[in-house]
């Protein structure tokens, strides 16, 4: 039962990694967005 817990895990990690990195990029393109306008305004 460890090996197949093993092998759940490896893969259920990178996913809740990359869905973490997903919605962090967009968020900091956003806020970086009305800051560049308010800087070039």
């Amino acid at each position: 039962m460890k090996e197949p817990g093993s092998t759940y895990h490896e893969p259920r990690k990178k996913e809740d990694e990359e869905h973490f990195e997903a919605p962090k990029e967009p968020v900091i393109e956003n806020e970086r967005t009305p800051h560049e306008h308010c800087a070039e305004v």
